[in-house]
């Protein structure tokens, strides 16, 4: 496993206050719902809220 699990992922998500930064990503082979996107930033911010993701 590379020490920088982001690599692989096509898709990558960023703070916009460090922009420089990926927050995480994921592999994307298909298409995502605006349903899916949803609900993967809301968990992304609940768990920046418990200080689980940072």
């Amino acid at each position: 496993m590379p020490i920088d699990r982001s690599l692989g992922r096509n898709v990558q998500f960023y703070d916009a206050a460090s922009p420089e930064v990926a927050l995480r990503g994921m592999i994307q082979n298909g298409s995502v719902t605006e349903g899916n996107f949803l609900g993967i930033s809301l968990l992304q911010r609940r768990l920046s809220e418990y200080g689980r993701f940072s």
